[in-house]
């Protein structure tokens, strides 16, 4: 948001201004899906600053849980961006699709784990019925070590190549590589010994 204009809904969203927002809609219901300039809904600004409570008044004026913005941003991309916890959650147990990507074919996860939003990658991980990207070789190129030893943990496949032919830990930094392979080891000798 280039500036911060504190009378716009989508403003107001995002800078967690309930009493005000609630006001303003509060006469027109189909104020709370209305577009700004980046075709955004105040939702995707409320969850984008992490203002639960606002994430929820908007759904429950039936403001969609999914809607995208001119670059394919949902609510959920821009809370997974920004680690907003809570909103993540929200978002998901409302129905929000854990697998969707924007225009530039980036996920909720991809964007968590890139940033080192450790407990949110770790919420979306869990949530995925099937998951159709590469966040292992993410976790490791940007030298996100918890990350990579949660995905580990959780059965990540490790032997997988990316377009360039390269592991992901070929990709990551040499002590976060040592550190992964070790893990790795120490998790091939519980699971034989157990």
């Amino acid at each position: 948001m280039a500036s911060i204009n504190s009378d716009t809904l989508h403003d107001l969203a995002y800078l967690g201004t309930i009493g005000i927002l609630k006001y303003k809609i509060n006469d027109d219901s189909e104020k709370a899906t209305k577009l700004d300039i980046n075709e955004r809904m105040p939702i995707h600004w409320a969850a984008l600053g992490g203002h639960l409570e606002i994430v929820e008044y908007l759904v429950g004026l039936n403001s969609p849980v999914d809607p995208r913005d001119d670059s394919g941003a949902t609510p959920l991309l821009l809370a997974s961006s920004a680690g907003k916890v809570p909103v993540v959650k929200y978002l998901l147990s409302r129905g929000a699709d854990s697998n969707i990507s924007n225009s530039g074919g980036h996920s909720p996860l991809q964007y968590a784990s890139s940033k080192g939003w450790q407990e949110v990658s770790c919420f979306i991980f869990n949530s995925f019925t099937s998951l159709e990207i590469d966040i292992w070789h993410l976790a490791c190129e940007e030298e996100r070590g918890e990350a990579a030893l949660y995905l580990i943990a959780k059965g990540a496949l490790t032997d997988i190549q990316n377009k360039e032919k390269k592991t992901a830990l070929e990709l990551a930094p040499r002590p976060l590589a040592l550190k992964l392979k070790e893990a790795m080891e120490l998790g091939k000798e519980l699971s034989s010994a157990g």
